[in-house]
């Protein structure tokens, strides 16, 4: 039983180091597009960016857990 537990993390969902990078590389960018459009309205003063900027951050949240979940 503990050997075919060895070889299960390949039947695991998650792809990979590179499946995991890619969702890094997706956080980071919606992390830091969401903080400089929120920055962008703020400094134009527009709710519409300011909540734009807001919900790509919290998109880019999700995307961190969800990665961290899959790939622990």
């Amino acid at each position: 039983m503990l050997a075919l537990l060895a070889q299960a993390p390949d039947s695991f969902p998650g792809g990979g180091p590179d499946a995991l990078e890619a969702l890094l590389n997706a956080y980071y960018l919606l992390f830091a597009g969401g903080f400089l459009i929120a920055l962008l309205g703020h400094l134009f003063q527009s709710r519409t960016l300011v909540a734009s900027g807001i919900i790509l951050v919290f998109l880019g949240t999700a995307t961190f857990l969800v990665a961290v979940g899959i790939h622990g």
